[in-house]
């Protein structure tokens, strides 16, 4: 019994000596992608665009305005709940921002995975 707690306080007393030699791990907080720069070209002249220029980027990029797309209504469901979380678009201005963001950025066709034939057939 004395044998095996030697032993045990001589396995601890190494793996404390060998921890204090090595350099302590750190963690590196996940970096974001970098952001490319918007090309403000995309958006068309019109005025809802100075708007949403000067306004989406104070939550948000404009890469992701520009990177999605929506009709109509999806546009304006989008606008609601951003005014909803606090973003300064009036709520007058949500048609016709909805209608310049449709047609700037319009719904996407969606990607339909393939289908796989049945067995038997």
């Amino acid at each position: 019994m004395r044998l095996a707690a030697l032993a045990l306080a001589l396995v601890l007393a190494l793996l404390g000596h060998a921890s204090a030699r090595a350099a302590p791990m750190t963690i590196a907080p996940a970096l974001p992608p970098p952001e490319v720069p918007v090309d403000e070209s995309l958006f068309p002249p019109g005025p809802e665009r100075e708007f949403i220029l000067d306004t989406c980027q104070g939550c948000h990029t404009l890469n992701l305005v520009a990177r999605s797309g929506g009709s109509i209504e999806g546009w304006s469901d989008r606008l609601v709940r951003m005014i909803r979380a606090g973003a300064p678009i009036p709520r007058e201005q949500i048609p016709a921002l909805a209608a310049y963001l449709a047609k700037a950025f319009p719904e996407r066709p969606r990607l339909q995975a393939p289908t796989r034939p049945r067995s038997g057939e």
